[in-house]
Protein backbone atom coordinates (compact mmCIF):
# COMPACT_ATOMS: atom_id res chain seq x y z
CA UNK A 1 0.00 0.00 0.00
CA UNK A 2 1.36 3.42 -0.99
CA UNK A 3 2.14 5.77 1.88
CA UNK A 4 0.37 9.14 1.75
CA UNK A 5 2.51 12.12 2.74
CA UNK A 6 -0.15 14.80 2.88
CA UNK A 7 -2.27 16.84 0.52
CA UNK A 8 -2.06 16.43 -3.24
CA UNK A 9 -1.42 19.15 -5.82
CA UNK A 10 -5.11 19.84 -6.39
CA UNK A 11 -5.39 20.81 -2.73
CA UNK A 12 -2.19 22.74 -2.03
CA UNK A 13 -1.69 24.52 -5.37
CA UNK A 14 -4.69 26.90 -5.07
CA UNK A 15 -3.56 27.78 -1.54
CA UNK A 16 0.00 28.40 -2.71
CA UNK A 17 -1.26 30.53 -5.59
CA UNK A 18 -3.51 32.78 -3.51
CA UNK A 19 -1.03 33.15 -0.64
CA UNK A 20 1.93 33.67 -2.95
CA UNK A 21 0.23 36.34 -5.07
CA UNK A 22 -0.77 38.26 -1.96
CA UNK A 23 2.61 37.95 -0.24
CA UNK A 24 4.48 38.88 -3.41
CA UNK A 25 2.73 42.23 -3.50
CA UNK A 26 4.61 43.12 -0.30
CA UNK A 27 7.67 40.86 -0.18
CA UNK A 28 10.13 38.90 -2.30
CA UNK A 29 9.08 35.33 -1.58
CA UNK A 30 11.05 32.31 -2.81
CA UNK A 31 9.58 28.80 -2.92
CA UNK A 32 12.07 26.49 -1.21
CA UNK A 33 10.05 23.35 -0.39
CA UNK A 34 8.82 20.32 -2.31
CA UNK A 35 6.67 22.58 -4.49
CA UNK A 36 9.92 23.30 -6.35
CA UNK A 37 9.61 19.88 -7.99
CA UNK A 38 6.13 20.64 -9.29
CA UNK A 39 6.82 24.13 -10.57
CA UNK A 40 10.13 23.29 -12.25
CA UNK A 41 9.71 19.65 -13.29
CA UNK A 42 5.95 19.10 -13.27
CA UNK A 43 6.23 16.37 -10.63
CA UNK A 44 3.14 16.38 -8.43
CA UNK A 45 4.09 15.89 -4.80
CA UNK A 46 2.06 15.32 -1.69
CA UNK A 47 2.88 17.58 1.21
CA UNK A 48 1.71 18.75 4.61
CA UNK A 49 3.29 22.16 4.30
CA UNK A 50 4.33 24.89 1.88
CA UNK A 51 7.79 26.39 2.46
CA UNK A 52 8.60 29.98 1.53
CA UNK A 53 11.68 32.06 2.15
CA UNK A 54 11.24 35.78 2.86
CA UNK A 55 14.50 37.16 4.18
CA UNK A 56 13.04 40.18 5.99
CA UNK A 57 9.43 40.08 7.08
CA UNK A 58 7.01 40.94 9.84
CA UNK A 59 5.23 37.76 11.05
CA UNK A 60 2.07 39.58 12.09
CA UNK A 61 1.88 41.27 8.71
CA UNK A 62 2.40 38.07 6.71
CA UNK A 63 -0.23 36.28 8.79
CA UNK A 64 -2.67 39.10 8.10
CA UNK A 65 -1.89 39.04 4.36
CA UNK A 66 -2.40 35.27 4.16
CA UNK A 67 -5.59 35.43 6.23
CA UNK A 68 -7.12 37.99 3.89
CA UNK A 69 -5.94 36.22 0.74
CA UNK A 70 -7.42 32.88 1.84
CA UNK A 71 -10.53 34.47 3.38
CA UNK A 72 -9.96 32.81 6.74
CA UNK A 73 -12.43 33.71 9.47
CA UNK A 74 -9.71 33.36 12.07
CA UNK A 75 -6.02 32.65 11.85
CA UNK A 76 -3.71 30.57 13.99
CA UNK A 77 0.03 30.91 13.68
CA UNK A 78 3.24 30.34 15.62
CA UNK A 79 6.47 32.31 15.47
CA UNK A 80 9.92 31.04 16.41
CA UNK A 81 13.41 32.50 16.27
CA UNK A 82 16.28 30.04 16.21
CA UNK A 83 19.72 30.58 17.68
CA UNK A 84 21.14 31.32 14.22
CA UNK A 85 18.63 34.14 13.79
CA UNK A 86 16.17 32.33 11.56
CA UNK A 87 12.66 33.75 11.99
CA UNK A 88 10.13 30.99 11.30
CA UNK A 89 6.38 31.49 11.09
CA UNK A 90 3.91 28.62 10.73
CA UNK A 91 0.47 29.66 9.53
CA UNK A 92 -2.08 26.88 9.93
CA UNK A 93 -4.69 26.63 7.18
CA UNK A 94 -7.71 24.46 8.04
CA UNK A 95 -9.01 22.18 5.30
CA UNK A 96 -11.87 19.71 5.30
CA UNK A 97 -9.41 16.82 5.69
CA UNK A 98 -6.87 18.35 8.04
CA UNK A 99 -4.54 21.31 8.36
CA UNK A 100 -1.95 22.54 5.87
CA UNK A 101 0.95 24.58 7.25
CA UNK A 102 2.39 27.54 5.40
CA UNK A 103 5.94 27.88 6.72
CA UNK A 104 7.75 31.15 6.16
CA UNK A 105 11.42 31.38 7.09
CA UNK A 106 13.96 34.17 6.91
CA UNK A 107 16.94 31.93 6.09
CA UNK A 108 17.79 28.39 5.05
CA UNK A 109 19.93 26.03 7.10
CA UNK A 110 22.75 26.98 4.71
CA UNK A 111 22.19 30.66 5.45
CA UNK A 112 20.61 33.48 3.50
CA UNK A 113 20.21 33.22 -0.26
CA UNK A 114 21.33 36.82 -0.80
CA UNK A 115 25.01 37.11 -1.60
CA UNK A 116 25.46 33.32 -1.62
CA UNK A 117 25.99 30.71 -4.36
CA UNK A 118 22.25 30.00 -4.22
CA UNK A 119 21.49 33.35 -5.85
CA UNK A 120 22.44 31.62 -9.10
CA UNK A 121 19.84 28.92 -8.36
CA UNK A 122 16.76 31.15 -8.35
CA UNK A 123 14.26 30.79 -11.21
CA UNK A 124 11.21 32.77 -12.26
CA UNK A 125 8.48 30.38 -13.41
CA UNK A 126 5.27 31.48 -15.11
CA UNK A 127 2.64 28.97 -14.04
CA UNK A 128 -1.03 29.68 -14.80
CA UNK A 129 -0.23 33.39 -15.22
CA UNK A 130 1.50 33.71 -11.87
CA UNK A 131 5.25 34.41 -11.80
CA UNK A 132 6.70 32.27 -9.02
CA UNK A 133 10.22 32.77 -7.69
CA UNK A 134 11.60 29.34 -6.89
CA UNK A 135 14.84 27.50 -6.33
CA UNK A 136 16.12 25.10 -8.97
CA UNK A 137 15.64 21.36 -8.39
CA UNK A 138 19.42 21.16 -7.96
CA UNK A 139 19.40 23.67 -5.09
CA UNK A 140 16.45 21.85 -3.54
CA UNK A 141 18.39 18.57 -3.76
CA UNK A 142 21.30 20.22 -1.96
CA UNK A 143 19.02 21.47 0.79
CA UNK A 144 17.34 18.12 1.34
CA UNK A 145 20.63 16.20 1.24
CA UNK A 146 22.12 18.44 3.94
CA UNK A 147 19.16 18.78 6.29
CA UNK A 148 20.15 19.09 9.95
CA UNK A 149 19.67 15.62 11.38
CA UNK A 150 20.04 13.94 8.00
CA UNK A 151 17.92 13.52 4.90
CA UNK A 152 14.50 11.88 5.10
CA UNK A 153 13.03 8.85 3.36
CA UNK A 154 10.41 11.05 1.71
CA UNK A 155 13.14 13.18 0.14
CA UNK A 156 14.84 10.11 -1.30
CA UNK A 157 11.52 8.88 -2.71
CA UNK A 158 10.75 12.26 -4.29
CA UNK A 159 14.13 12.51 -5.97
CA UNK A 160 13.96 8.93 -7.22
CA UNK A 161 10.91 10.03 -9.23
CA UNK A 162 12.81 12.89 -10.89
CA UNK A 163 16.43 11.71 -10.80
CA UNK A 164 16.74 11.67 -14.60
CA UNK A 165 15.56 15.28 -14.82
CA UNK A 166 17.96 16.74 -12.26
CA UNK A 167 21.44 18.01 -13.18
CA UNK A 168 23.36 16.05 -10.57
CA UNK A 169 26.69 17.48 -11.72
CA UNK A 170 25.36 20.89 -10.69
CA UNK A 171 24.25 19.45 -7.34
CA UNK A 172 27.80 18.20 -6.89
CA UNK A 173 29.24 21.61 -7.75
CA UNK A 174 27.02 23.25 -5.14
CA UNK A 175 28.02 20.62 -2.60
CA UNK A 176 31.69 21.42 -3.14
CA UNK A 177 31.00 25.14 -2.85
CA UNK A 178 29.47 24.57 0.59
CA UNK A 179 32.04 21.90 1.55
CA UNK A 180 29.22 19.36 1.93
CA UNK A 181 30.32 16.76 -0.61
CA UNK A 182 30.09 13.78 1.75
CA UNK A 183 26.46 14.47 2.67
CA UNK A 184 25.39 15.00 -0.93
CA UNK A 185 27.24 11.88 -2.07
CA UNK A 186 25.37 9.81 0.51
CA UNK A 187 22.03 11.30 -0.54
CA UNK A 188 22.72 10.74 -4.24
CA UNK A 189 23.60 7.11 -3.58
CA UNK A 190 20.31 6.63 -1.70
CA UNK A 191 18.46 8.14 -4.67
CA UNK A 192 20.32 5.85 -7.06
CA UNK A 193 22.67 8.40 -8.64
CA UNK A 194 26.44 7.87 -8.87
CA UNK A 195 28.24 11.11 -8.08
CA UNK A 196 31.53 9.38 -7.37
CA UNK A 197 33.18 10.83 -10.45
CA UNK A 198 32.04 14.32 -9.52
CA UNK A 199 32.62 14.40 -5.76
CA UNK A 200 35.49 12.00 -5.13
Amino acid sequence: MRKVYGFNVDTWLPILRDAYVALSSEYTAVIVGSQVLYLTLGEGVETKNIDLLIEDYNPVKVADIVSKALKLEEIRYEVFRSRDGNLITHIFIPLTTGVLSLEIMSRLHLGRISFSPLTEEVLFINFDNVIYTTLTPEAYALLQATRPGGFRVIDVERFRMVKDRVNWRRVGELARTYNLAALVLEFARAVGVDLGGVLQ
